[in-house]
């Protein structure tokens, strides 16, 4: 029991020193987080942008009406490449400001633990995850590789991170089954649809050291920060296909879409 209450003892001396030289911001409004110096901040939000980011949860989707949260809708270049399940937490707009977007584009540009853990999180809720993960010893979580010039800008994977949490949530394993080619001719973003659709196709291949554990795999859950055209996905589960013939679960924590 002293035992016990030492390390509790020595968490909060770490946290007040870990608040007092970093003091934790919501990730959304940049606002100092006005909570007890010596506990552990864990929530990324400050309690109004919290209470933003859960009624974005609750917007529809713009293809079938029903809550983001819910629905099975994927983006265009994914509805007929194979995906069984596709599951998303909010509705993503680059022109509307958002609490979402916010929090996308904080963990795309700083390695921030509170928030990768906590998106995880969210999604491990899912029950449409929960119920393809019954079964952990068939299920693989990997994610969609970034770029090499953004990894080295930014020193690290953002869907890497979020996977890692989310195959640590729902205690399965976790491999990087993807690799990127050499570098691209043209950025994806500067594409149109099918001009990405066709440069993804050849973008990403399965490592070989991985096809032995696809063998045994009966689902894979592929996931990435955001789905804006799905194209770079759409490159992993064309890659995929040519190895492996089970269930693909698609998981992001947005996708964009119009409101409607």
């Amino acid at each position: 029991m002293k035992f016990s209450n030492f390390k509790m003892n020595v968490s909060r001396i770490g946290s007040f020193f870990k608040n007092l030289l970093f003091p934790p911001k919501c990730v959304a409004c940049r606002e100092f987080m006005q909570k007890d110096i010596l506990d552990k901040c864990e929530n990324p939000f400050c309690e109004k942008c919290r209470v933003k980011w859960e009624l974005e949860k609750l917007s529809r989707c713009p293809d079938c009406g029903l809550e983001m949260t819910v629905c099975n809708c994927a983006a265009p270049l994914l509805k007929k490449s194979g995906v069984d399940e596709y599951v998303k937490l909010v509705n993503y707009s680059a022109k509307n400001k958002s609490v979402g977007k916010s929090a996308i584009l904080h963990v795309k540009r700083t390695k921030n633990a509170r928030v990768f853990d906590f998106f995880a999180t969210q999604l491990s809720y899912s029950a449409r995850i929960k119920n393809n993960t019954s079964d952990k010893n068939t299920v693989i979580v990997t994610y969609v590789p970034r770029s090499r010039n953004s990894k080295l800008k930014y020193g690290f994977d953002q869907s890497e991170e979020l996977s890692r949490k989310l195959a640590k949530k729902l205690n399965v394993k976790h491999s990087r089954l993807f690799d990127r080619r050499g570098k691209q001719k043209q950025e994806q973003k500067k594409l149109g649809l099918n001009e990405r659709r066709e440069n993804a196709k050849n973008l990403f291949f399965v490592n070989r050291s991985k096809l032995e554990m696809l063998k045994k795999a009966e689902r894979v859950i592929i996931v990435d920060d955001v789905i804006t055209s799905g194209a770079s996905l759409y490159g992993c589960i064309v890659a995929l296909k040519k190895h492996y013939n089970g269930k693909i679960i698609c998981v992001s924590v947005a996708r964009t879409g119009k409101k409607k």
